[in-house]
């Protein structure tokens, strides 16, 4: 009967709490609550906030003012407010309000009384002092980042110092509710404007223009920060931290970048293209930028990025070196260009609802795509597994595993999971592209234009998209929105041809497979590759479509749906002949590796002929050497490595002389700038573990790739020449952006396999101040590269030791991070110790559910690793 007395004690709190405070007095969201319902809509003009943000309590205290008017006649408002201690409410020009605590408006609320009867479009203006109590804490499952909801406050700890002191929003659907009471809903745009004092030292960014900076009597600084352009209340934004300022401009734009003091080589470095971002984005999408200015600040523990009004928060991650940044700049032009675009999209026009966000992120995500491919090429999209390989594989995932969703839902029950979920971003991107096949990429980029400068400033919705779609098409095009948006099941095609001689003309068959459940067949345009004829055709809803195409001779291999520009499965039976065409003369370089590692398990099978398997073997070799792109090499050479590997049953088994002579041709020959390539190059010729290439991995020590560094000191290690430990610990002194070259030395000791590398490795492990990426992962820090180079070293034991100390240090500061971390490194060492805190860990947080599910991930880390 324990809950029956906690429920009469609770209501027994609530009479006393209503009897003893009067109105004004401060009432906690974790307090008593009533329930009403709420369908209240409001329109809000201008969010006005003046907070104190304290680190140290992590928290922020102030008063927020609010212009609003009402839809109906209303003697009462409800905000949205979560964990907000609220100490006071007031109507402007009529004095205090009495005010209550709602518990069923989207996980909390605050009602206002407004001391009469408003009618519609007159305006209150309510000032509430209030204070933060919910803190936005690491998801323990995602330590190196994360978006949550609500303020973010991070700092140095006992072990991790190198951890900056740092707040920020994540902006996120339901997130801005937990720092400042709003109408936080999707169907309003209102101004916005903040006063944010902080510590000394510390700098506050926020929307819009910096209005004013004031040094105050007790040595804090205030940030006066103004937007005037309207927004929704979620892409309003603060982020606090030690930063230093970094402007540029584009034709058009004042660009601002926020780093940290000691980064700003990096930051220069890594928004090389973000001009030449900024005026892409701006001829393309037809209109001018939509803000007074754009600002960029980089952050850490964020996975990716958030694009507010006027202001994108990205991932600290993203500042690199020159060096670094270059052999990323596929993946960084996408963070970036992304979120430049939903400056447009998402911020100057936002969206009626939660089941229209893809225009807020499929939009600005295929834009990015439009920059990445005139920059970085076509192949980079069609290869790449951030675009449209990976874009597919994901889609496809999420349907084999139940995780998928339509890109425009009838109702979205949870925004935030579909705000940054796969079908409003990946699978709208894949759409689109559908859509670019169906009527053109010209006609699809005047609609962008169009829809850009129709709806400036106003909140939009699907249909207003097609629309402007359909004037540019000069067709309807409801049909195409209904297939590709607002529905979930996709076609498998099973695709067949023949040759008719007589009549020189290729008959293509393509059946379509649909889910049981679907009520129609798919229709639309597709482009066929037939040897070196490319022919549109149009398949209608039907099972069964059949193509007649006039050809001057057989084809060599059909390629159906061009460059994939339809979200289906293809079934397509080629012979190795054709496929080896394809994999030779396709114009389409996404078939082409497909094809390759379809003709690599051909080669691996022990049925296949000794002279087909070489055909193919022959055809990977070429493709090695050539001035193909890169991605299309890596592919080659891959599936050459499996197939001789498989083959002789070890892994160096294919090193023979021929090629091992191409292996070091590839490293020292033309394309020198393909850090990627000559990465995977050393990466196999370092299996033959001999000294036969020592002077060439030691003299790649020093080049400008820290990709091919790492492979060279791997190999290095790999080879056991007797120079190589010497060699190894010098690199340590390369320069480096955040250790890199450590990394790549602890890599190559580890290899080496000699004991005098455990002393370096201890260091290395206890180093807690030193500059490292927080990814979980030895490529990209330190701590966790020594970890497993103790382990490798067999020499775990002090390290260990070390480790077990700053874990249970963070569990006594009841630090979920840095404990979550420290287990990590445990299960890096592999030492049976670790099983005591794993334990301990699980028993201390025993009612905490975030936190045991990131402690049974580890466990099962764990018992692998031992």
């Amino acid at each position: 009967m324990m809950w029956l007395r906690r429920i009469i004690a609770l209501q027994v709190l609530a009479i006393l709490i209503c009897l003893v405070f009067p109105s004004g007095v401060a009432l906690s969201q974790t307090g008593p609550t009533h329930n009403i319902p709420v369908t209240q809509r409001l329109d809000v003009e201008h969010v006005s906030l003046d907070l104190r943000f304290r680190s140290d309590a992590k928290e922020a205290v102030g008063t927020a003012t609010i212009r609003l008017s009402t839809e109906k006649p209303a003697s009462t408002v409800t905000l949205n407010s979560v964990g907000l201690d609220i100490e006071s409410v007031e109507i402007i020009g009529r004095g205090p309000a009495e005010f209550s605590i709602v518990d069923s408006y989207q996980d909390g609320g605050l009602e206002i009384d407004l001391g009469s009867t408003y009618l519609p479009g007159e305006i209150a203006e309510i000032q509430i002092s209030y204070r933060t109590t919910r803190v936005n804490d690491t998801d323990p499952s995602n330590i190196w980042g994360s978006y949550g909801k609500g303020l973010r406050f991070l700092g140095p700890s006992s072990s991790d110092h190198r951890r900056r002191i740092q707040i920020w929003s994540s902006g996120m659907p339901g997130s801005n509710r937990r720092w400042f009471p709003s109408y936080d809903q999707p169907d309003d745009l209102r101004t916005f404007e903040i006063i944010a004092t902080v510590d000394a030292g510390l700098t506050a960014i926020s929307n819009g223009r910096l209005v004013d900076e004031v040094i105050n009597n007790d040595g804090t600084k205030s940030f006066h920060w103004r937007e005037a352009v309207e927004h929704q209340n979620h892409r309003s934004s603060i982020v606090i931290g030690s930063f230093e300022k970094m402007q540029e401009s584009s034709e058009s734009i004042v660009l601002y970048n926020f780093g940290y003091p000691d980064e700003m080589v990096g930051v220069k470095a890594s928004i090389d293209r973000l001009s030449d971002m900024a005026n892409f984005m701006e001829e393309t999408i037809g209109t001018s930028y939509p803000f007074a200015s754009y600002s960029q600040v980089f952050v850490q523990e964020l996975p990716w990025g958030l694009s507010n009004s006027g202001l994108a928060i990205l991932t600290e991650n993203f500042v690199d070196s020159a060096e670094v940044h270059r052999d990323f700049l596929y993946l960084w032009d996408d963070l970036e260009a992304q979120s430049l675009a939903e400056q447009w999209f998402g911020n100057a026009i936002g969206t009626k609802g939660w089941e229209h966000t893809w225009v807020a992120k499929g939009l600005p995500r295929y834009l990015a795509t439009l920059y990445n491919e005139a920059r970085n090429g076509e192949a980079e999209i069609l290869l790449s597994s951030y675009h449209v390989p990976g874009d597919l594989a994901t889609i496809h995932s999420d349907q084999q595993n139940g995780r998928s969703s339509k890109i425009v839902p009838a109702k979205v029950t949870d925004p935030s999971s579909f705000f940054v979920g796969n079908a409003s971003a990946i699978r709208a991107t894949v759409a689109l592209r559908t859509l670019e096949g169906e009527i053109g990429r010209d006609a699809l980029l005047r609609a962008i234009k169009r829809f850009a400068n129709e709806y400036h400033g106003k909140l939009v919705s699907t249909s207003d998209f097609e629309r402007a779609v359909a004037r540019e098409a000069g067709q309807e095009l409801g049909w195409f929105f209904d297939q590709w948006f607002r529905r979930l099941e996709f076609p498998v095609l099973e695709v067949a041809h023949t040759y008719d001689q007589s009549r020189g003309v290729a008959r293509v068959q393509i059946k379509q497979h649909v889910d049981s459940t679907a009520k129609a067949f798919f229709r639309g345009a597709m482009t066929l590759e037939l040897g070196e004829r490319v022919e549109r055709v149009t398949l209608a809803p039907q099972h069964n479509n059949e193509f007649e195409i006039a050809v001057d001779r057989k084809p060599e291999f059909l390629n159906a749906d061009f460059k994939s520009m339809w979200l289906a499965k293809k079934e397509h039976r080629m012979s190795t002949t054709e496929m080896i065409s394809l994999a030779k003369k396709s114009k389409d370089i996404l078939a082409r590796s497909v094809a390759l590692r379809e003709l690599a398990k051909i080669a691996s099978n022990a049925e296949t002929a000794s002279n087909e398997r070489q055909n193919i073997l022959q055809l990977f070799s070429s493709i090695l050497e050539s001035d193909e792109y890169w991605r299309l090499k890596m592919v080659a050479m891959f599936q050459l490595r499996q197939v001789l590997s498989e083959n002789g049953n070890a892994p160096n088994a294919g090193l023979n002389g021929q090629v091992s002579e191409a292996l070091v041709r590839i490293i020292n020959g033309k394309n020198r700038d393909e850090a990627w390539i000559r990465f995977a190059a050393l990466g196999w010729l370092g299996e033959l573990r001999n000294n036969t290439h020592a002077d060439l991995y030691i003299n790649l020590l020093r080049d400008p790739s820290d990709r091919v560094i790492n492979a060279a000191a791997i190999a290095l290690g790999k080879s056991k020449d007797a120079r190589a430990f010497g060699e190894l610990v010098r690199l340590e002194a390369h320069p480096s952006w955040k250790n890199q070259s450590r990394i790549s030395m602890l890599n190559g000791l580890a290899e080496l396999g000699d004991i005098r590398g455990v002393s370096i490795a201890e260091r290395a492990l206890m180093s807690l101040g030193d500059a490292r990426w927080t990814l979980i992962t030895p490529v990209w820090d330190y701590r966790l590269a020594a970890a497993h180079t103790l382990r490798r070293l067999e020499s775990q034991e002090r390290g260990f030791d070390f480790v077990y100390r700053m874990f249970n240090q963070a569990v006594s500061e009841n630090h979920v991070n840095d404990m979550v971390y420290n287990l990590h490194l445990m299960v890096a060492l592999a030492d049976p110790r670790a099983l005591e805190a794993v334990e301990l860990a699980r028993s201390r947080f025993a009612e905490n559910d975030d936190v045991l599910k990131a402690i049974d991930s580890i466990d099962s880390q764990l018992d692998a690793a031992l």
